[in-house]
């Protein structure tokens, strides 16, 4: 495997030098790891500085003192070699790990934690891939080839699973009614509304990594019996604010999956039921690294909830 083009500018960026021979037995020892589901996350967790698993982390410096007995271990150095194994992933594997690589990035970018100077551009290019992955999920001109003897199933699975996917999703914004509430979207609190825009638009979501149009499906949902768009929302006041069972729902479907860490979203409503009272808002800035008052608008904590949501759905789909 070929020594990423941004990895030297990146340890550079962090004021790392070690010379283009150690650059080498670096790149050699972490390029040996396998990409599976579970490397995924955990160089994730790493990079991003997200409750990284000591075990995971203790594997990568045996397998780089390995080439390199020299080396010495930082967690800024295990970043960037961590960020650096996932630009790769998202540039030249194979679905479903490639979008779950990139979906990954982007909820652990949002959190937010002791960013490292390559994981902007990391974020950046993770992105472009959903974007493109989005607008490209089926060969719309496979259909129109008309050459039934040479048709590929799995093509026409896609296919047909897009089309069965935007129909459901536009008569759910259609009918403006929510899913899981059984209530018009209307009549949904303001706080509430952008978390379940998030999480069905997800449920709905067939081919990962979803529509692109999210934005446009959300702000429809919005304005369902809206003069205006729900406003700019204290998450931590938000996530306070839901309904006991949407919140046990949630925590339900993310039990014991080690992406957590990447999930500010998820992981806040987590410790929300944990939470004592007027200490939440102190345990929310302590936990998910954003600080007390935090704010984000409707359309980015519906976009952030709905990432999540597609994350923990690519993890499944994933599965061996």
């Amino acid at each position: 495997m070929d020594i990423h083009p941004k990895f030297s500018t990146w340890l550079a960026a962090a004021q790392i030098t070690p010379g283009d021979e150690s650059i080498r037995k670096w790149w050699t020892g972490i390029s040996e790891f396998p990409i599976d589901r579970e490397t995924i996350i955990s160089l994730a967790r790493v990079a991003f500085h997200a409750d990284p698993d000591p075990s995971f982390e203790g594997k990568m410096v045996t397998a780089i003192q390995k080439q390199d007995a020299g080396f010495v271990p930082g967690a800024v150095a295990l970043s960037i070699l961590a960020a650096t194994r996932l630009a790769v992933a998202i540039e030249n594997e194979d679905e479903p790990l490639e979008s779950l690589a990139a979906l990954a990035i982007v909820c652990a970018h949002a959190a937010g934690r002791k960013k490292q100077p390559c994981l902007d551009d990391l974020a950046a290019d993770a992105e472009q891939t959903l974007q493109w992955r989005s607008a490209h999920r089926a060969d719309w001109n496979y259909l129109q080839t008309g050459k039934t003897e040479s048709t590929d199933v799995d093509l026409l699975r896609e296919v047909v699973g897009v089309c069965a996917e935007e129909t459901n999703i536009l008569w759910w914004v259609l009918g403006e009614t929510s899913r899981d509430r059984n209530v018009r979207f209307g009549k949904i609190p303001d706080e509430m509304l952008p978390f379940v825009a998030g999480k069905e638009l997800a449920d709905l979501t067939m081919i990962i990594p979803g529509p692109p149009a999210f934005a446009a499906f959300a702000d429809r949902v919005f304005r369902t019996e809206r003069t205006k768009a729900p406003h700019r929302l204290d998450v931590a006041t938000a996530i306070a604010a839901l309904p006991a069972d949407w919140r046990d729902t949630m925590i339900a479907l993310w039990k014991d999956k080690p992406l957590l860490p990447l999930c500010p979203i998820a992981k806040a409503i987590g410790l929300y039921a944990t939470a004592h009272g007027a200490q939440w808002p102190a345990e929310f800035a302590k936990s998910i690294g954003w600080p007390k008052g935090h704010k984000l608008n409707a359309l980015q904590l519906a976009l952030l909830t709905y990432r999540e949501s597609l994350l923990l759905k690519a993890w499944n789909q994933s599965a061996p």
